[in-house]
């Protein structure tokens, strides 16, 4: 639905979404004016149109596909998800039963990632092998580069994230890289493949597992979506955008968030002191920062938290870890800052990176493996939105600045 709104005597045109705030199109007024529109972080700029997510940071609320994220977490897995977010809706049995098989299917080159893998240096961060590992992918996968092999190309990419992050996992820990079961199911596989083996046929770790994943498969225009429809815009091939992606995620400020988390708790060091912390939280403290709370869009709880806080209370009961220090400091943290009103009134709830640092942690997953598991879950939206932007003839994706340099200088 569009309709017209005459701003200054200029006729501007009004694009109202399904569901959220409408876009205006300024561009008759910025050309009248000879100026652009300077939107810092792009706060209030939308980059695209998209079918895919839907946000409301205000209300909490985050919709795939028209369906809530509660309702998704509570009745689907994550590879029921990931058909959802690729394809528009959830399968029938036997589409299904297709997908399975297609991704399944997929020829893996996984000796030729573990070889490069093992030719990094030791102790590199897991996300630099993981960006180096796609990227290698992109030169395998060169020769595909027919517009009708797109979808094939995400079932393609998303298979190889599971043993891309793998394989850094291993990498990191200074294990011998091991295929189990290649016929499990994704989360399955994931966990024969890295956790201990008591953990990994456990069923409320893998039911845990697979709603930690689900809830990070996409959210909306973010940095690192925004960057693989970016590169997505020069007609770059899904490995590369994907790529762009995973370096973006890596940054402290995206992806990093959930590592933060685990610094702060092992920095609290003890439950006893975790009233003196939250003084200096409130009192401003230099390096006093309250990591996993609060989220940049969403200024009500976090519904991807909430989702999953009940799946974490059930794991730490499966597990019967009462003992575990890191856990108790964490379940300490949440109650003090919960029932404290200088939280409260600031609407800093635990977030998504909160609760699935905790439970990583639960489950023996590295600390610094932390964002390559977000990457794990994110890189299905990655494919759905490149593979969406792939379908628009739209230009190249190419922001104008506001230039504040010197001017009028002469060469001596």
């Amino acid at each position: 639905m569009k309709n017209i709104i005459n701003i200054d005597g200029i006729d501007c045109q009004k694009n109202d979404a399904t569901i959220g705030e409408s876009v205006l199109d300024l561009s008759p007024v910025l050309k009248k004016n000879n100026a652009f529109f300077l939107d810092e972080g792009f706060m209030f700029t939308a980059s695209c149109k998209s079918k895919i997510t839907y946000l409301d940071g205000e209300k909490g609320t985050l919709i795939h596909r028209g369906y809530k994220i509660e309702d998704i977490i509570e009745k689907k897995s994550f590879l029921e998800v990931t058909y959802l977010i690729l394809n528009g809706d959830f399968p029938s049995n036997d589409e299904f039963a297709k997908f399975k098989s297609d991704l399944l299917s997929v020829k893996l080159e996984t000796k030729l990632l573990v070889n490069i893998a093992d030719s990094l240096p030791n102790g590199n961060h897991p996300m630099a092998t993981i960006m180096t590992l796609m990227s290698v992918l992109s030169g395998v996968r060169a020769p595909i580069r027919k517009t009708e092999d797109n979808y094939k190309k995400c079932l393609d990419v998303i298979r190889h994230m599971l043993f891309i992050v793998s394989i850094a996992n291993c990498k990191f820990a200074g294990k011998k890289y091991e295929e189990n079961n290649l016929e499990a199911d994704f989360t399955s596989a994931f966990a024969m493949m890295n956790l201990d083996d008591k953990l990994s046929t456990n069923t409320d770790v893998l039911t845990c597992l697979d709603k930690v994943l689900s809830l990070h498969i996409d959210h909306e225009q973010n940095a690192s979506t925004s960057t693989v429809r970016m590169i997505g815009s020069t007609k770059c091939d899904l490995y590369g955008s994907v790529t762009g992606g995973i370096a973006a995620l890596w940054g402290p400020l995206h992806g990093g968030a959930n590592e933060a988390v685990l610094k702060m708790l092992n920095e609290i060091g003890d439950e006893s002191r975790i009233d003196g912390f939250v003084a200096d939280v409130k009192n401003k403290v230099d390096g006093a920062k309250l990591m996993g709370f609060g989220h940049r869009v969403y200024k009500n709880y976090d519904p991807r938290a909430a989702a999953v806080k009940k799946y974490c209370d059930k794991l730490f009961e499966s597990l019967n870890i009462a003992d575990n220090k890191m856990l108790n400091i964490a379940k300490k943290l949440e109650q003090t800052a919960l029932s404290d009103e200088y939280f409260i009134s600031r609407k800093l709830f635990p977030n998504v990176d909160f609760y699935s640092g905790i439970i990583y942690n639960a489950i023996g997953v590295k600390t610094e493996m932390f964002t390559g598991m977000f990457a794990l879950g994110r890189v299905v939206g990655w494919c759905a939105q490149w593979l969406e932007a792939s379908k628009d003839e739209g230009k190249i994706w190419r922001p104008r600045q506001l230039y504040i340099g010197e001017n009028g200088k002469n060469i001596a």
